[in-house]
């Protein structure tokens, strides 16, 4: 019987068996909540693209000159606008030593594929890089 078959009942029935009545119906209001939450959240979590971080340090003694590195930056900027990552945002850090790129990716080997290919790695100019999931709140 569903709850607000249990109304009815309730409006014949002794004070006890009512409030039994109530909190049946409230215990079993947050069952289902709980389990419609998780339901939402792993319909989410199948709809929804992940977020990755990728974060990389450039090296430090790069043997390139000046006009290369430029062209690589050129490179780099236009594959960023071209591959248009879905939540696109991040950069250099303020000192050059590196940077960090937050975008939406189906899996976490298309958002390496998309990492891999930057021509600033194609380049050989990255010391340290690793990809992560990030935690969508």
């Amino acid at each position: 019987m569903s709850c607000q078959g249990m109304k009815k009942m309730i409006i014949s029935q002794p004070v006890g068996l009512t409030l039994l009545v109530i909190t049946l119906c409230i215990a079993g209001y947050g069952v289902n909540n709980k389990l419609n939450a998780e339901e939402n959240k792993n319909e989410r979590s199948l709809s929804m693209p992940k977020q990755y971080v990728f974060f990389y340090m450039m090296k430090e003694d790069i043997k390139k000159d000046v006009n290369e590195i430029e062209e690589i930056v050129e490179e780099h900027v236009k594959y960023r606008h071209d591959s248009k990552p879905e939540n696109y945002s991040g950069g250099p850090f303020s000192d050059r030593s590196g940077g960090m790129i937050l975008f939406d990716a189906d899996s976490v080997n298309t958002a390496e594929k998309l990492a891999m290919n930057d021509p600033f790695v194609l380049s050989d100019l990255i010391k340290i890089k690793w990809i992560k999931e990030w935690q969508i709140q």
